[in-house]
C-alpha cells in the first residue's frame, strides 16, 4: 500500500475551478453596483435639474402663469437661442427672462444628461408637467425618465 502525501492534481484542479467561479461572481456582483450607482446618480441629476426649471418658473411665474407658450418645450424642439439682454447690464423682460431660463437649463441639461431631453406641457392654468428623458448606461443603454408637476 502506497502511502499518501499531499494533494492530487485533481483536487488541485477543483479547488481552483471553485476560486475562479468565486472571483466571477464577486466581479459580477461589483460591476451590477457600479451600475446600479451609476443609474442612481443620472436619476439624482434628472431630479435636480427638473427643480432648478421649476424654481426658475416660480421666480417668473406671473409671467409663466399668464403665457402659454414661452416656457413650452416641445419633443424634438430645436435649440432655444440665448436673448440678448443676457449678457449686458439691462435689465431682462419677463420674456427674456423665460428666454433665458430656458437657454441656460438647456444646456446644463446638455452637460448632466447622457442624451437628456425634455419636454415641457402646460395641462393646467398654473401648472406645468416637466418629463425628461436620458440615455441610462447602467441600464443596458436604454432610456430612463423622470416626471415632475410644477405648481405655481
Amino acid at each position: 500500500m502506497r502511502k499518501q502525501q499531499g494533494f492530487t492534481l485533481i483536487e488541485v484542479l477543483i479547488a481552483v475551478v471553485i476560486l475562479a467561479v468565486g472571483l466571477l461572481g464577486t466581479a459580477s456582483l461589483t460591476m451590477n453596483s457600479l451600475q446600479s450607482s451609476q443609474a442612481a446618480a443620472l436619476r439624482s441629476q434628472a431630479s435636480a435639474l427638473a427643480g432648478d426649471l421649476g424654481e426658475r418658473m416660480r421666480a417668473n411665474s406671473d409671467f409663466a402663469i399668464s403665457n402659454n407658450t414661452d416656457y413650452l418645450l416641445a419633443a424634438n424642439a430645436g435649440a432655444t437661442s440665448k436673448p440678448s439682454c443676457a449678457d449686458s447690464n439691462t435689465g431682462c423682460s419677463t420674456a427674456d427672462h423665460a428666454q433665458r431660463d430656458l437657454f441656460e437649463w438647456r444646456a446644463s441639461l446638455a452637460a448632466n444628461l447622457p442624451g437628456g431631453t425634455a419636454v415641457i406641457t402646460k395641462p393646467g392654468n398654473r401648472q406645468y408637467q416637466l418629463a425628461l428623458t436620458w440615455n441610462d448606461a447602467g441600464n443596458s443603454g436604454s432610456a430612463s425618465s423622470y416626471t415632475l408637476r410644477i405648481d405655481l
